[in-house]
């Protein structure tokens, strides 16, 4: 029985085409029965990545149709499907009807996150969730969610209770160096985002470095909305540089004291999460800092802080924890990240399922 790992995206964010090739890394080392298929408008430059046209009104249309069409052909050649959820999406609802064998997944709370692009066009996204997903969620077979919040929120989306498994976020630590230790003079925070959303909570972040005097080094990696771009702009002690490739952020991880992942998660209905960048950061050795508890570590791991825009806080937080070696921090948290033990488990859930019937 093969699992074929679906996925559709206009453009794949940098953070999860690296989840997605360490999974295929990870599912070949393991010897696993396991396909990832990736469609979007990106070029295809691995073997599991297809192009297709991605652009207006119909090409959003022509995606959606060829990409559900191959999803009920991988289905009807005996395979199961595990499928990215699609937001707010009427082809997938439509699709949904002649779903046998497929296990959905999921990474957020689909309505709230659809409201998030505000005005009108938000509040239409929210409702075409809030009645359509259902509908996709009633043909899964199983619902596997990346936090035990997540899970709980697509079962009250549900007249009946299905299978469900709680895996979080992991890395494929064999192919994740360990960040160089240069780390000197003030302390040094990294944020990356391929793109900074509102949950991110930027913003804040930059209202706390405006009323601070303190010295220090913030360095903005990924895409900015204009309003922040131009406050971040204004002060010498923030760095913006814009996309960066993988080892060029580990290089730059090399000389920072202190990784921060979202501030303001809240901002999406949630208080958990588990996030790539956290795990991409404590691989490379750095200590974290969110505004929430990371669903896949201990309350009390001393490597990430949950503190939100508390920029005082954090520059102790990242002093202390330069005492702390890269080698330390990325031991301790292995355990809980290594994308090995987390696809090994999901491959057996799927594989409970079918041998269900």
């Amino acid at each position: 029985m093969r699992i074929v790992h679906m996925n559709l995206f206009k453009t794949v964010p940098a953070g999860v085409g690296h989840q997605l090739a360490a999974e295929h890394r990870v599912a070949l080392s393991l010897g696993l029965d396991w396909e990832v298929c990736v469609y979007s408008g990106d070029p295809a430059i691995a073997p599991w990545q297809v192009h297709t046209r991605y652009a207006g009104l119909l090409g959003y249309v022509f995606a959606r149709l060829r990409f559900f069409r191959a999803v009920l052909a991988a289905q009807r050649a005996g395979h199961i499907v595990l499928l990215r959820y699609s937001m707010a999406d009427p082809v997938q609802a439509f699709f949904a009807a002649w779903f046998r064998r497929v296990v959905t997944i999921h990474h957020t709370f689909e309505i709230e996150e659809s409201a998030q692009v505000g005005g009108l066009k938000g509040r239409i996204k929210a409702a075409i969730e809030r009645h359509l997903g259902a509908r996709t969620l009633a043909r899964s077979s199983g619902i596997i969610a990346v936090t035990a919040e997540i899970a709980a929120y697509e079962q009250l989306r549900l007249e009946r209770r299905l299978p469900m498994l709680v895996v979080a976020n992991g890395i494929d630590l064999s192919a994740q160096a360990l960040a160089r230790d240069e780390r000197s003079g003030v302390p040094k925070l990294l944020f990356v985002a391929s793109r900074f959303a509102a949950w991110h909570g930027l913003d804040l972040l930059l209202a706390a470095v405006g009323q601070s005097s303190a010295e220090f080094e913030l360095y903005l990696v990924g895409e900015l909305p204009n309003a922040e771009r131009q406050l971040a702009a204004s002060d010498p002690r923030i760095i913006c540089t814009g996309y960066l490739a993988p080892g060029d952020i580990g290089n730059l991880m090399g000389r920072c004291d202190l990784g921060l992942s979202t501030l303001a998660l809240s901002r999406k209905g949630m208080r958990d999460a588990c996030t790539l960048k956290v795990r991409e950061y404590l691989a490379g050795g750095l200590p974290c800092w969110a505004d929430h508890q990371d669903s896949a570590l201990p309350a009390d791991f001393p490597y990430m802080r949950k503190g939100g825009a508390a920029l005082n806080d954090m520059l102790s937080f990242a002093v202390t924890m330069r005492q702390k070696s890269r080698d330390e921090v990325r031991a301790a948290a292995a355990p809980f990240i290594d994308k090995s033990v987390l696809v090994r488990r999901t491959a057996s859930f799927i594989e409970s399922l079918y041998e269900k019937g």
